[in-house]
């Protein structure tokens, strides 16, 4: 028993991942909705930062991981600092509009839009890694799925009706979000190669504290522009940089634990899967969202977005079990002609011994003379 769950562990590894990856995103960004008005946003991002850089620094200093990069044949040293400085760049500016979404509107909505990534994934994925994530058909399809169960969730011809400048932050933001999620996605399998992702997590952390340092200079901005906005309380400027409150600060530390663990899955996933996989499995929080604001905010939830939900679940459902027909079919093949290859050292072998006669050897001419004799003999 625990030998085929090591089997599958070992086949889906980054599918699990992946899909712990969405969870701990999904858990983490309803929680951050509880204090969300009762501390900066600035606060929650240099915790973050800070948690996830001395976290993984440790773990690699334990693990003896070294620091320096894996030298590879088919790349340069100059190509893998350029991948590194767009994953680490993306992954501080991702979550500062992120969580800049996250203040000004719901998370299932936020998770929505950033979960529209994979048909942007698909095309830099392409540009990046060429043979190693190409375009089919069966992804196109999936992708279209997958966008229009994220437009159903969505709904966004609803938001005429009470949209505001603060709407207009958060979906913006949301938007913006998506974008560098994209692009750190990609750049994140490029430079897995010659990083490990106990590294990669760290200075995404660092870049992360960078950051919500920035964020403190924005922010006023941000709230002077909505300043006449019906909403600018979710933006307010009074809000704490430090609350007194002990149980804001535990459940801003655990927001920045869990937020940790989901980049650190997250970057596992992406060096053991194509970026377009993972971006598809992961959208799998967006129907979690969705139930998670039901059970913690109350937020009702309609027909139409269950039906979204129900598309994205089976987008992500058809893309993983068409790839893993895929693998099996590979595998197969490989154990034929390792099979195939196997029997022919043996013959080889045997044709050594003399056990199986060379065609290409010329018959002996003694032996042929004295089979003839016993042929005419008889």
């Amino acid at each position: 028993m625990a030998r085929q769950w090591m089997v599958v562990i070992k086949r889906h590894g980054g599918v699990l991942l992946a899909l712990a990856s969405a969870l701990l995103m999904s858990v983490y960004s309803e929680i951050f909705q509880l204090v969300k008005h009762r501390i900066q946003r600035s606060t929650v991002l240099i915790l973050r930062g800070s948690i996830q850089f001395v976290l993984l620094i440790v773990v690699a200093l334990a693990w003896r991981t070294p620091f320096r990069a894996r030298t590879l044949m088919d790349s340069t040293p100059t190509k893998m600092i350029l991948a590194l400085m767009v994953v680490v760049g993306s992954g501080g500016l991702r979550l500062f509009f992120l969580f800049l979404g996250l203040q000004c509107i719901p998370a299932a909505t936020v998770l929505t839009i950033l979960n529209g990534s994979p048909a942007l994934v698909l095309i830099i994925s392409h540009l990046a890694l060429k043979d190693q994530d190409q375009i089919t058909p069966r992804k196109v399809l999936c992708a279209i799925v997958l966008i229009i169960g994220v437009a159903l969730n969505f709904q966004i011809y609803e938001w005429h009706q009470n949209f505001s400048k603060t709407s207009l932050i958060g979906v913006s933001a949301s938007v913006t979000a998506l974008v560098f999620s994209s692009l750190g996605s990609v750049y994140t399998k490029v430079a897995g190669r010659a990083y490990d992702k106990k590294h990669l997590s760290a200075y995404i952390g660092l870049s992360v504290m960078v950051v919500g340092v920035f964020s403190t200079v924005v922010d006023p901005l941000i709230v002077q522009w909505a300043a006449n906005d019906n909403e600018t309380s979710q933006l307010a400027d009074n809000i704490p940089f430090l609350p007194n409150d002990i149980g804001v600060i535990a459940i801003t530390l655990l927001v920045a634990v869990l937020g940790s663990l989901q980049q650190f899955c997250n970057i596992a996933a992406l060096q053991l899967e194509a970026p377009s996989k993972v971006s598809m499995v992961r959208a799998l929080n967006i129907p979690l969202s969705f139930a998670l604001d039901l059970g913690l905010m109350g937020v009702p939830v309609n027909g139409i977005q269950i039906f979204g939900a129900i598309l994205v679940f089976l987008a992500i459902i058809a893309s993983n079990l068409n790839s893993n027909i895929c693998q099996r079919n590979i595998a197969s093949q490989a154990h034929e002609v390792s099979s195939l290859s196997s029997s022919n050292l043996e013959d080889k072998e045997h044709m050594n011994d003399g056990l199986i006669p060379n065609r290409n050897e010329a018959p002996n001419s003694s032996d042929f003379r004295s089979n003839l004799k016993i042929v005419s003999a008889n």
